[in-house]
Formats: structure tokens, C-alpha cells, sequence
């Protein structure tokens, strides 16, 4: 029984600094540190593109709106410390979008959801999340 109990508390022991190291390596993975270094072109600017050249699909109204959830966002990832502050931010810009879709005539379609959906991914994968699949889908409504 002494060597059973000695074998568990090692596992335990050693399974407790793998996820330390899991951790830290997490954190040290991040891919520059800074949301603010995340060079990737927000669904918003292509929007903006469109209604520059006269599109009436969009409104100034929900591309601002629309910037301010993803800057919020991008915040908020840049502070997380853990997934769970990672998933608190995704399901913080998906409701918010939610919201915005309802407010602006439901402004976000197939493409603009693909969009969003992917740069919210890819985000969160930049910050440190690791996930394979749709993160958005679990709160998404009329997107």
C-alpha cells in the first residue's frame, strides 16, 4: 500500500507541473504579446470599403458600433489570463453583435457571420485559446 500511495502522490506531483508548464507555455506562445500587434484586417474595414463606394447594405452606424465591440474585444483578450477570460470575451462580443444585428436590420449575412466568425477565432487562437471549431456558435443568434 505504501508504494501504491508513493506512485500516486509522484503522478500527482509530476501531472501538477505539467499543467504549470502548460500554462506558462500558454502564455509564453502568444503570438506577440499585444492584441494590439495583431495584424489582421477586420471585417469592419471591408464594410467600410463597400459603403464608401455607395453600398446601402451597411450604415455608418453599425460599422462604428460594429468597431467598437471588436476594439472592446481585443481589450479584453489582451488582459485575459486564462481561457476562461478568453471565452468570457467571445461570448461578451458575440451577444454584443447580437444586439447590433438587431438594432441595424440585420446587417450581418452568410459572409459577413463567416467573417466575424473567423476573426474572432483567429483572435482568440492569437491570445492563446486553443480550439478547434465555430467559438462564436454557442451564443450566436440571427447570425
Amino acid at each position: 500500500m505504501k508504494i501504491f500511495s508513493l506512485l500516486l502522490v509522484t503522478f500527482i506531483i509530476a501531472l501538477v507541473i505539467t499543467l504549470i508548464r502548460k500554462n506558462k507555455s500558454r502564455n509564453e506562445t502568444k503570438l506577440a504579446g499585444k492584441m494590439e500587434d495583431f495584424k489582421i484586417e477586420k471585417p469592419t474595414e471591408w464594410w467600410q470599403k463597400e459603403l464608401n463606394k455607395g453600398s446601402d447594405f451597411y450604415t455608418q452606424e453599425a460599422i462604428d458600433e460594429s468597431n467598437q465591440l471588436i476594439q472592446a474585444f481585443l481589450v479584453h483578450l489582451d488582459i485575459a489570463q486564462n481561457d476562461t477570460m478568453i471565452w468570457l470575451a467571445i461570448e461578451n462580443v458575440v451577444i454584443g453583435f447580437n444586439n447590433a444585428n438587431t438594432k441595424y436590420d440585420y446587417f450581418i449575412e452568410t459572409m459577413e457571420r463567416e467573417d466575424l466568425a473567423e476573426y474572432i477565432q483567429r483572435s482568440a487562437l492569437y491570445a492563446g485559446l486553443v480550439y478547434k471549431g465555430d467559438v462564436t456558435e454557442e451564443w450566436r443568434t440571427e447570425w
